[in-house]
């Protein structure tokens, strides 16, 4: 099978392996037209004044970052007259030292990871009057019990039970626990928040209920033992990164799923997959990519792909937009783990056609875009300009704090890189 790697990165992992750019406030992402936010500070806390756009009198406090070393926090309840309504994404990222927690009455809202990457809590607390949050046994749930929003992982549980009735674990909710190894999810369960469980480093296996749709960004990203998972018939989505540098060495992927992002499943011990017709969107180097010894990103040229022939799963198999080269199994009218001896013939015969297709197909593009070489699309100006590879890691994260910073960044520019659904790219070829 012709090897070609064109390229190894892209926006998405440009940007996790710069998390220099991560400091913005990721609250000035939400718009482009986001002034820049001004800051002030008052003891501990860094914090930023909010207007009601209806009534500029009515002012209050977002925090955008705690200052301080205490063990115990009390957040205030005003800071400079002004009630403390919400707390910014990273106000309280990476403060190990904080044991207790209290929210105060007039809280709102809670960053996406605020109180990420703080493993020594032992309990969250909420304040006598506050209708938007509320604190059980420690645990921080929305008011309605709806959504588990953190768990106090000073109390290093080996076991991380997500009571019945919770339909959502939310953002970085157990992300970074030195100590889960075992995880029990309720079926009440509709969807597992980005960062949920990434970098639960013992963590060995997961059995996601039924009910489930949505698997979000980073999910269960760097759980390096992460060995079995069981998806439900119900999922729709599995996000960018959701099962990265995991031991997955086999996956199941459900006939209800439509779309999996970037590098989903990259880096893992995954040697092929059985992908569904129902796919509609596969993200960039979701399978086959591989980081080596020396850091590089690469295609591992021996994954095997099954699917139907014409489906979004044998189109990404040579994708030569992404660098892709894959042997293609067409598996239609079989069951998805027929994966035998007697479909070999059908691999070689398949890799021998679309090496001739994909040469075609290059030679046409190439002809194509004679005079515009000068000018690299979006998607690789966004890469490192190494035409075989990238030196460095894959959505993988080394450390908590700096998963934390990453997933802020991937969360702007996650959606730049999306492999087209089969209608479009057929647009782009016929034009």
């Amino acid at each position: 099978m012709k090897q070609k790697i064109l390229r190894a990165g892209s926006g998405l992992l440009a940007a996790l392996t710069m998390l220099a750019v991560c400091t913005v406030s990721a609250a000035a992402e939400d718009s482009e037209d986001s002034e820049e936010i001004v800051t002030y500070t008052s003891g501990d806390y860094t914090y930023s004044r909010l207007v009601d756009s209806e009534d500029e009198e009515n002012k209050a406090a977002c925090i955008i970052n705690y200052n301080g070393s205490e063990t115990d926090i009390v957040i205030p309840e005003q800071i400079e007259g002004l009630d403390v309504v919400r707390l910014g994404d990273t106000a309280f990222t990476g403060k190990h030292q904080i044991e207790r927690v209290t929210l105060p009455s007039h809280l709102q809202e809670i960053g996406s990871y605020t109180f990420a990457d703080c493993t020594g809590i032992l309990e969250y607390k909420v304040a006598e009057g506050n209708v938007n949050f509320e604190s059980r046994d420690g645990v921080l749930y929305t008011a309605d019990g709806l959504t588990l929003l953190r768990y106090p992982l000073g109390t290093e549980p080996k076991k991380a039970v997500v009571p019945d009735g919770v339909k959502m674990v939310g953002n970085v909710a157990f992300t970074c626990s030195l100590t889960i190894e075992e995880i029990e999810l309720p079926a009440s369960l509709v969807a597992i928040g980005i960062s949920s469980f990434s970098d639960c480093t013992l963590l060995k296996s997961v059995d996601i209920p039924e009910g489930v749709e949505l698997i979000d960004s980073f999910a269960f990203n760097s759980c390096k033992n992460l060995e079995s998972v069981r998806l439900p018939s119900t999922l729709i989505q599995i996000g960018d990164g959701a099962f990265s540098g995991t031991a997955l060495t086999k996956i199941g992927l459900p006939s209800s799923l439509q779309k999996i992002g970037m590098q989903a499943f990259a880096a893992t011990k995954l040697t092929e997959v059985s992908i569904p017709a129902s796919v509609t969107e596969i993200g960039y180097s979701a399978f086959g990519w591989d980081v080596r010894a020396d850091g590089e990103f690469v295609m591992n040229e021996d994954f095997v792909i099954y699917g139907e022939k014409g489906s979004v799963a044998h189109e990404y198999c040579f994708d030569s937009d992404d660098g892709n080269h894959f042997t293609f199994i067409d598996n239609s009218g079989q069951s998805d783990s027929a994966a035998d001896s007697s479909t070999e013939s059908i691999a070689e015969e398949s890799a021998d056609e679309h090496d001739h297709d994909h040469d075609a197909e290059s030679s046409a593009e190439s002809s194509a875009a004679e005079g515009s070489k000068a000018e690299p699309s979006d998607s690789n100006a966004e890469a490192s300009g190494s035409s075989g590879g990238i030196t460095g890691r894959v959505i993988g994260i080394t450390s908590c704090i700096g998963a934390m910073l990453g997933i802020i960044a991937a969360a702007v520019i996650s959606s730049r890189k999306s492999k087209k659904e089969k209608s479009k790219k057929e647009t782009g070829e016929d034009e």
